[in-house]
């Protein structure tokens, strides 16, 4: 392996960790179960019985995205926190 092959593998991971701030709106949450199903490395269930964030960067970005995605009442927001750009659900315009 080359040192350029080593960078560009770091490069890749970095992308596909980069820092999110991902959160859950309790009052919109229905308890379904989605996200915790598809991301349970940083979804569970609070004592509340409704999900929350357990780790932060406890799964790849597209995998967080995803179980933003699942949520079938849009209850979960992720951010990028380096540009602030908010990456689900897409900001209407």
């Amino acid at each position: 392996m080359t040192i350029s092959s080593v960078d560009e593998s770091a490069f890749r991971l970095e992308e596909i960790m980069a820092k999110l701030r991902t959160t859950v709106n309790k009052d919109r949450c229905i308890s379904s179960g989605d996200c915790v199903d598809t991301a349970p490395t940083v979804f569970a269930f609070g004592d509340d019985g409704k999900s929350e964030v357990i780790n932060q960067e406890g799964a790849p970005r597209e995998t967080i995205l995803a179980a933003a995605r699942a949520c079938p009442v849009k209850a979960i927001t992720v951010v990028d926190e380096e540009t602030g750009e908010q990456l689900y659900p897409p900001r209407t315009k």
